[in-house]
């Protein structure tokens, strides 16, 4: 069992973890971005990679192996709507692969759906978020 160090050490692997797999993507995709952990987190909340704001997501990361998604999910909605963005929640438990949680707004629907996804298809969600925000190519 891990202590209260173990415990946020293993978060802290986890953001970077995160942090570089998105990143990766991105430049597979010819675009580059940074995202770096949100260092303030614990004194002054928010969400925990920070340079996702400017796709307008803001992502929650968690590494247990309990799940708790509906509160995580609560805090991943508070913490983008307090940014103005759409909440995402990455999650990995041990030995298993990343899992994400976003809101898609699926036609005729008009509330947003909450939608589960492995790796692969976040990855085109991912994708299409940052490929929106990109300014305009100047050619």
């Amino acid at each position: 069992m891990l202590g209260p160090r173990g415990a946020k050490a293993k978060g802290a692997t986890a953001e970077r973890e995160l942090a570089w797999i998105l990143t990766e993507w991105a430049l597979g995709a010819g675009i580059r971005i940074e995202l770096f952990r949100n260092l303030e987190q614990t004194r002054s909340g928010g969400h925990d990679l920070v340079g996702t704001e400017k796709y307008g997501i803001a992502i929650e990361v968690k590494r247990v192996e309990a799940t708790a998604l509906p509160a995580w999910w609560r805090q991943a909605a508070r913490q983008a709507a307090a940014v103005g963005c759409l909440p995402v929640l990455a999650w990995r438990q041990n030995r298993q692969p990343w899992r994400f949680r976003v809101h898609a707004y699926v036609w005729p629907c008009n509330d947003p759906l909450i939608i589960d996804m492995p790796a692969d298809e976040f990855r085109k969600w991912f994708l299409s978020k940052i490929k929106v925000a990109l300014p305009p190519s100047k050619e």
